[in-house]
């Protein structure tokens, strides 16, 4: 049975809508299964487990699986033997045209082989497009698991600056850069590269930001900038072979570019979409900007994929970080990645994402390290990323040995899994990139508007100012003779005596009208300032 007629039958035992293709369908069932725990399991199609429920067409859907199986594995061992046909080639000729003791001339035909190798096998450049590779990223002459695509895998979580009521509009600076390096044949850390950056527009961080992250104003001030961590960056990327040598640096493209306006690498769409006049984002207004690429700034030799927990490390911080710093965006940003939140997500059909911890808990593992701080965060990153990739296969005792499979975990599913979706489980996931950054939007409050909306914060919170005493009539004007019309009767003495009097009020008071809205005119006087 096919799986949009196992939502569709899941849906109707929900009383819920069954048009719409596969994806709409999933969406529906996680929205109403997020809002509705448990709702599937006490459904009549599937509370028996005899009637017309999934469990019913686990058969059916096993002989597909078994079919689909087994044209992949013919698939697999096609294009494995046509890559080493490709890669014995490229050797011979690599031996007939080396000359001795001229390296040189050895580096040129090796770059002439990896062109020849990609020409003798199309299938495996077809198969590489489809995976995200590009022509400028290199190509693979390694053995890789059988879940991977790349040689290497960089495991990436950074830390910026932040502060309280603010979301993403906030232009955060990059105050951590770490990479852990996976190898893409056993999914073992190869290296980590780690550093802390100084920020340069706003170099004291907040104590929210300091408490957040760990990182102390000492150990910041001591540290390079985000252009000098890259050129650091783009060094250790040579020495693992996955940047050729000759390349240009972002350094330098920093330098050639000192001269130049800060918006030079900022497009704003021409959409009214996205006109800063329109308030969103309650009222910080932020700029809609897109950020540029670099193009043929280096040359690739390993194939390499950033993984990330979560499209914000690299859609938003270093995007953001990049105009702070007025460069393109290296293109070795630019390339498609890994959302490992999402793909978690997405294999084992969850109705809602996980943040890092949840992750780790529904993969039976414990965060190792503090939370927040950018390289421990990198390392949970590779082992779930290295999790997915080999497998939920157990220790082979039991059929379900493996932690994922425990009755918590099953909560949190979208669909009750059935046989072929285990023995899918455990054969692992097949890491490749999910998400592209092309045309990425940034949204962001400029520096000189974040200034005059602090500005604005501590006006509204400071004393409440007091109105002006009331002014006293002219005798005989028309307002003087109004007053004494509506003048209160005279009260008895000594009844008034017998009454309690009202607490005093100050004029002052926030409570009191015209101060609300003195304040109300003052805040809205300086927001329509700080947003012009």
């Amino acid at each position: 049975m096919k799986t949009v007629d196992k939502l569709r039958d899941a849906l109707i035992s929900l009383g819920q809508d069954t048009q719409g293709n596969k994806t709409t369908l999933k969406m529906r069932l996680r929205k109403y299964l997020k809002n509705n725990p448990g709702a599937l399991a006490r459904s009549p199609s599937q509370g028996s487990g005899t009637g017309p429920g999934i469990e019913a067409e686990e058969s059916a859907a096993a002989e597909a699986a078994a079919a689909a199986k087994t044209a992949a594995e013919a698939k697999a061992e096609t294009n494995t033997k046509a890559r080493a046909a490709a890669k014995a080639a490229e050797e011979a000729k690599a031996v007939g045209g080396q000359k001795d003791g001229d390296h040189s001339e050895a580096s040129d035909l090796k770059t002439t082989q990896v062109k020849n190798g990609d020409a003798q096998a199309p299938k495996d450049k077809m198969e590489d497009r489809n995976h995200g590779h590009s022509n400028d990223s290199g190509s693979s002459k390694r053995m890789l698991h059988r879940n991977s695509r790349y040689d290497y895998y960089l495991c990436f979580d950074v830390e910026a600056t932040c502060e309280t009521g603010f979301s993403f509009e906030f232009p955060n600076e990059v105050i951590e850069f770490p990479v852990v390096l996976l190898d893409g044949s056993t999914f073992e850390i190869v290296d980590e590269f780690h550093s802390y950056v100084k920020p340069t527009h706003r170099p004291t961080l907040s104590e929210f930001c300091v408490g957040l992250t760990g990182i102390s104003q000492e150990t910041i001030d001591d540290a390079p900038t985000f252009t000098e961590v890259l050129s650091l960056f783009e060094d250790w990327l040579t020495l693992h072979g996955i940047i050729l040598e000759g390349g240009s640096t972002t350094t330098n493209n920093s330098k050639n570019n000192s001269n130049k306006k800060n918006n030079n690498f900022i497009k704003k769409p021409k959409s009214s979409k996205y006109s800063s006049s329109s308030p969103t984002n309650n009222g910080h207004n932020p700029n809609f900007m897109t950020v540029s690429n670099a193009t043929n700034d280096f040359s690739y030799g390993a194939t390499f994929c950033f993984v990330t927990d979560g499209p914000f490390d690299i859609r938003d911080f270093i995007s953001k970080q990049c105009v702070h710093s007025n460069i393109p965006r290296p293109s070795y940003f630019a390339k498609s990645y890994i959302d490992v939140r999402t793909m978690f997500r997405d294999y084992f059909d969850l109705t809602h994402w996980l943040n890092l911890e949840g992750m780790l808990t529904f993969l039976g593992e414990t965060f190792l390290g503090r939370q927040h701080s950018g390289i421990c965060d990198s390392r949970m990153v590779a082992l779930i990323a290295k999790q997915l990739a080999i497998g939920f296969a157990g220790d082979g005792s039991e059929e379900r040995s493996h932690p994922v499979f425990n009755e918590r975990n099953q909560s949190l599913l979208a669909l009750k899994w059935s046989n072929d979706m285990i023995e899918k489980l455990k054969r692992g996931c097949v890491l490749k990139a999910n998400r592209s950054t092309n045309h990425t939007f940034v949204k962001m409050i400029t520096f000189k508007q974040l200034e005059k909306l602090e500005a604005l914060g501590a006006a509204a919170s400071g004393p409440p100012p007091t109105p002006p005493p009331a002014q006293e009539l002219p005798v005989g004007t028309k307002e003087k003779r109004q007053s004494r019309s509506t003048r209160q009767p005279k009260v008895d003495t000594a009844a008034a005596a017998s009454l309690s009097s009202p607490p005093p009020t100050s004029s002052a008071s926030p409570s009191s009208p015209t101060a609300s809205f003195a304040i109300d005119s003052k805040f809205s006087a300086l927001m329509t300032e700080a947003l012009e």
